[in-house]
């Protein structure tokens, strides 16, 4: 039988991803680009948090590199999580001057020169998914 959707957990979240494919060598240039660009997500209403993530092996110690199959794979080697609270927050900054800023729109030039840049690190376009955050389980941070 098919879940109807009364027959499905509420969303407690909107969760945007994108998946991407670094190419081999390029991984620090990647992960610089992302420590170092300026945001204002944290300003923004509904945004919960973004987590960056790199693909490792299982038996990998930590940070000790990539996975060295990660760059062949469909699903790419990094991954990002931006967290909202509710789906029109995050179409709220996608449609807003916050969104145009992070991704090279604010001017023709910063568009070309943010899409070479991609280009040079990426093996392809970023793949986005998106999914209802159902069930969240933490702990109090210690101080």
């Amino acid at each position: 039988a098919t879940a109807t959707k009364e027959d499905l957990l509420s969303r407690d979240r909107y969760i945007a991803t994108n998946r991407f494919t670094v190419r081999p060598g390029r991984e620090a240039k990647f992960e610089k680009r992302w420590a170092d660009r300026s945001s204002r997500l944290a300003s923004l209403d509904g945004f919960k948090y973004f987590h960056l993530m790199r693909r490792v092996a299982l038996d990998d110690d930590a940070n000790s590199g990539i996975d060295p199959l990660a760059s062949t794979d469909p699903f790419g080697n990094y991954v990002s999580f931006t967290i909202w609270q509710e789906k029109k927050n995050f179409n709220a900054w996608r449609a807003g001057d916050a969104f145009k800023e992070a991704h090279g729109g604010t001017s023709l030039f910063a568009f070309v020169t943010t899409m070479v840049s991609s280009a040079m690190v990426l093996q392809g376009a970023p793949k986005p998914a998106f999914y209802d955050g159902l069930l969240q389980q933490s702990i109090v941070p210690e101080s």
